[in-house]
């Protein structure tokens, strides 16, 4: 089985940029709260402190957008992540 969490830290720093932005839905299953999203039951909220740790850990600071969904959306908005300096 693959670690998504470890993949999204990949892709962080194969990019070689200083901020990038992850897709909601991929962040929250590698960092699933246990707490259903409303928006869609299917997937489930960030676990935001967990995120925000192992982003830490690994150099980076974490920006998330409030976790509403805008009426012309089906997504929630992105995830941030800026390496620390």
């Amino acid at each position: 089985m693959r670690d998504l969490k470890e993949e999204i830290f990949k892709t962080l720093e194969d990019s070689g940029d200083g901020e990038l932005a992850i897709l909601y839905k991929t962040v929250s299953e590698a960092f699933p709260s246990n707490e259903a999203h409303p928006a869609d039951f299917g997937r489930k909220y960030i676990n935001a402190e967990e995120l925000k740790r192992y982003a830490h850990s690994r150099g980076w600071e974490v920006s998330l957008a409030k976790d509403i969904k805008q009426e012309d959306s089906h997504e929630s908005p992105p995830v941030v992540f800026k390496r620390l300096a």
